[in-house]
C-alpha cells in the first residue's frame, strides 16, 4: 500500500495520513534511537502524568498535551512494526461494537466478559470500507455514538484504568512477538484513548494537531533532529 504524501504543515485527515506525517517527522530518528519497547515505555511515562492529574483532579488542559504525546508514541510503535492503524481499528471496530453488534448506545461493554468475536458477522461489516471514518475526529464521533452513553456514566479514572489494561496487553503481545494480536491490542489502546478524550470532552484530532502541526514539537524541524530523550 502506497504511503500518502504529506506536505509540511498540511493537516492530516485520515489515520493513514496521520501515520505518514508522524513517520516523516520522527520515523528515521525513532528507528535510530529506540526499539518498539522503548517507544511503549515513553507512553507509560506519559500515563503517569495523566494518572497524577486524575488523582489531583486538575484541569483538563493539563492532560491534553500528554494525550497528544501518547498518540504520537503509539503511532511510533505502529510505524516501527509496519502496522496500519486505520486497518487495525476498522478490523476490531468496523462501525459497531464487536461484542453486541449495535451501532449506537452500547451497554454491553460494562459487562466484563471475554471478547469472543463472531468472525462471519464481523467480516460482513469489515468489508463495508465505505463506512470507514475519514478523519480522527470522525473516529471519535463514531466511538461516541457506539459507547457515549456508557462513557457518560463511567468515572474518568475507570476509563483511564481500562486504557492502562489495554496498554499492558499490547506490551505483552509485543514481548511475545505476536503481530496479529499486537495489531488488535493496538486498536483497543487507541479506542480507549479516544474514549478518555470523549469523557473529558476534548477533540483528539485538535490536540494532536496542536502538538504536531507538521513538525517536531520540540526542535520545530520538519524532520526531527532531537537527541535521545
Amino acid at each position: 500500500m502506497k504511503t500518502p504524501t504529506i506536505e509540511v504543515n498540511t493537516r492530516p485527515e485520515s489515520l493513514k495520513e496521520w501515520q505518514a506525517m508522524l513517520k516523516r517527522i520522527f520515523g528515521e530518528r525513532n528507528k535510530k534511537l529506540y526499539t518498539p519497547a522503548e517507544c511503549l515505555l515513553h507512553i507509560l511515562e506519559e500515563t503517569r502524568g495523566i494518572a497524577q492529574s486524575l488523582r489531583k483532579e486538575t484541569d483538563t488542559r493539563e492532560m491534553t498535551e500528554r494525550l497528544a504525546t501518547i498518540f504520537g508514541w503509539l503511532v511510533a510503535v505502529l510505524n516501527y512494526l509496519e502496522i496500519d492503524m486505520e486497518d487495525a481499528l476498522w478490523f476490531k471496530y468496523p462501525g459497531i461494537c464487536p461484542y453486541c453488534f449495535v451501532e449506537k448506545n452500547c451497554l454491553c461493554i460494562s459487562d466484563e466478559h471475554k471478547y469472543d468475536p463472531d468472525e462471519v458477522n464481523l467480516n460482513h461489516f469489515r468489508r463495508d470500507t465505505e463506512r470507514i471514518p475519514r478523519s480522527l475526529s470522525e473516529w471519535q464521533k463514531l466511538f461516541k455514538e457506539i459507547y457515549g452513553r456508557v462513557n457518560d456514566i463511567t468515572m474518568r479514572q475507570q476509563i483511564w484504568n481500562h486504557f492502562m489494561e489495554e496498554l499492558a496487553e499490547m506490551s505483552y503481545e509485543l514481548r511475545h512477538k505476536d503481530k496479529q494480536q499486537l495489531k488488535e491490542e493496538s486498536a483497543d489502546v487507541l479506542a480507549w484513548l479516544i474514549a478518555f478524550c470523549i469523557r473529558i470532552d476534548v477533540d483528539l484530532d485538535e490536540i494532536v494537531w496542536h502538538t504536531y502541526h507538521g513538525e517536531c514539537n520540540v526542535c520545530a524541524n520538519a524532520v526531527c533532529k532531537c537527541p535521545y530523550v
